[in-house]
């Protein structure tokens, strides 16, 4: 468990913080801006969602203490994997270079 958390928190803050860093030069800062506010509202909605099924599902076994535990972790792992997807899609598809602005 340490050793995950010791991995996963540099990651993920690695993460937000490449994804907030490596926004293209665009004319159409409103919508640049306004696509990584929903990107992040996304991605904590999901990291909840998951943690919250993670409960549903260990709330009232036998393992019912870890729950807390595993769903952090999940949703540890979960955000570099959303930032690199949204990322990917913000750079190379939505907002590239030479695309024509409208």
């Amino acid at each position: 468990m340490i050793a995950a958390l010791l991995v996963l928190v540099p990651l993920s803050a690695a993460a937000v913080w490449l994804y907030l860093r490596t926004a293209p030069a665009t004319s159409r800062r409103v919508f640049l801006g306004a696509y990584n506010v929903v990107v992040i509202l996304v991605v904590a909605g999901l990291s909840t969602t998951l943690v919250l099924h993670v409960r549903a599902l260990l709330g009232t076994g036998p393992d019912r203490a870890w729950w807390p535990v595993l769903g952090g972790l999940g949703a540890l792992a979960l955000v570099p994997v959303l930032l690199c997807i949204a990322g990917m899609l913000r750079n190379f598809v939505l907002f590239r270079r030479g695309a024509p602005t409208t």
